[in-house]
């Protein structure tokens, strides 16, 4: 037997595609008119489409069923954009070992999925490969800098309504695929270097989002955008503060508790960055106050002992709130001992009536 053949057998054919190969495919074919902004329907996609075309061809047009078959496994990855290090992980891992595609799985084929990402016109594909050869190949700048550019212009799409997220309601607003993206991007742009062009655009958009968020009074999106900007250093943290207080300030607080102390505790850290140690504890006390908010209208003792005790804590870390703490904890000792009408019996036997029981 062909000793080749074997070597080539033993090899997933999701990575047998060459660079010569990539050349004479239709990249983009099994995309077009795709505005879903998710790298499964992607997959999806391309595992139609090589099937369709191994099916109709009788396995002869090898390179196209190759090449697809290899955006598929590529494509497939489950994405997580807040590991820096880390951002792909295999979508299914089964009991004896055998799992889906990672990136190192691609170590020897950095090349045919480079000239995929340099081919394609589509944002989100070239990101993701741009990105996992980047990932495997930190000497090749160049796929780092178009995975930075390809995830900001999905991040622009999203914001323009020209690419959709999946799943996505009409009044979803920012979608938090947007801030999946843009994080991407921005963790990439900080190892390349936050001078180069690529990163000040996601810089500058991420800038953009978070000051949206407080014209469009969007609470939730801004804890996304405003955290994004503190973590990267886009933005002055005092500025970030005071617009979230300033949204804070327009937000009806009983219909947003939970949103609400999770702003202020964003606030608090935005002063804290700016070492304003005075606005840093009102804002940590404001959080406190919003668990106690959050006690009262709990409906039930278990969970407002439970949202007392969290305000407790939360005003351990803030100084000058002794007194309140003691007040907060003989409201926590009345709640826990209500917890107890709460509870019910459970009826031993199968019926209600007591048969069925064994003493």
């Amino acid at each position: 037997m062909d000793e080749s053949k074997i070597a080539a057998d033993a090899v997933p054919v999701w990575l047998q595609a060459t660079v010569n190969d990539v050349e004479v495919v239709d990249i983009d074919h099994p995309i077009k008119g795709l505005d879903i902004a998710d790298c499964h329907q992607i997959s999806a996609a391309y595992s139609s489409a090589w099937r369709a075309e191994e099916e109709w061809t009788g396995g002869n047009n090898r390179p196209t069923v190759l090449v697809y078959r290899m955006i598929a496994a590529l494509t497939e990855m489950y994405f997580k954009p807040e590991s820096r290090n880390d951002p792909f992980g295999p979508m299914m891992v089964l009991a004896d070992g055998r799992r889906s595609a990672v990136p190192s799985d691609f170590r020897g084929v950095v090349d045919a999925v480079a000239a995929i990402a340099t081919k394609t016109q589509s944002p989100l594909l070239a990101a993701r490969l741009s990105d996992i050869c980047w990932i495997l190949e930190r000497k090749r700048a160049q796929s780092g800098f178009l995975a930075i550019t390809a995830y900001t212009q999905v991040a622009e799409s999203l914001r323009s309504g020209q690419m959709k997220p999946r799943f996505a309601r009409d009044d979803d607003g920012l979608h938090y695929t947007i801030g999946h993206a843009l994080l991407r991007a921005l963790h990439i742009g900080y190892s390349l270097g936050n001078d180069k062009s690529e990163t000040i655009a996601a810089r500058e958009l991420a800038k953009e989002l978070r000051r949206e968020c407080l014209s469009r009074n969007m609470p939730d999106q801004m804890q996304m955008f405003a955290s994004i900007d503190l973590t990267f250093g886009i933005s002055d943290p005092a500025e970030v503060g005071a617009e979230i207080e300033a949204l804070l300030a327009r937000l009806d607080k009983s219909a947003h508790i939970q949103t609400t102390v999770d702003l202020w505790k964003l606030a608090a850290r935005s002063y804290a960055t700016a070492k304003k140690e005075d606005d840093k504890n009102r804002c940590l006390t404001e959080a406190a106050e919003a668990l106690v908010a959050q006690s009262s209208v709990a409906g039930s003792a278990m969970l407002s002992a439970h949202f007392m005790a969290q305000a407790i804590v939360q005003l351990g870390r803030t100084p000058g709130q002794k007194a309140r703490r003691t007040e907060l904890r003989h409201k926590l000792v009345d709640i826990q001992s209500s917890i107890a009408d709460e509870l019910s019996t459970i009826e031993e036997g199968l019926y209600p009536s007591g048969e069925g029981r064994l003493d």
